[in-house]
């Protein structure tokens, strides 16, 4: 008997532990459906309310939504990096980014994703701000 209690306590916070973790992603999955869905479409409106200004798109940082399409927006969401970004399998959370980085200071966040293309050469970075996901970085 005290083996079935202990057996059902241990099933029971192995199963708390597993829901836990698969909740622990915050809504991101959710997000990056909804952005993958926008890229698709090529929905530029709905691409630009998910990304956060100032965006840092390797060494330029990008104040404001005019000069991110006006300069930017073709050269990061072109057709093969879209393409690429589709197909990706690779997301993963980071708690910190290398401590050299010039972005390790703005990425230095637990509630952090990086997504990074099919081809292994271009990552997106995301952050949970006032409780939405937003892009805030192309890499």
């Amino acid at each position: 008997m005290k083996k079935n209690i202990l057996f059902t306590i241990i099933l029971i916070a192995f199963t708390t532990a597993i829901f836990a973790q698969k909740k622990s992603n915050d809504g991101f999955n959710t997000f990056w459906k909804t952005f993958k869905m926008a890229l698709l479409k090529n929905d530029k409106i709905a691409i630009l309310k998910a990304i956060k200004y100032p965006f840092n798109y390797h060494y330029a940082t990008i104040e404001d939504e005019q000069s991110f399409v006006e300069k930017y927006y073709d050269r990061i969401f072109s057709k093969t990096r879209v393409e690429s970004l589709i197909k990706s399998n690779t997301i993963t959370i980071t708690n910190t980014v290398n401590k050299n980085s010039i972005y390790y200071y703005k990425y230095n966040n637990p509630l952090t994703y990086d997504v990074v293309d099919s081809k292994g050469g271009f990552q997106c970075v995301f952050q949970k701000l006032n409780g939405h996901w937003k892009m805030n970085a192309a890499l």
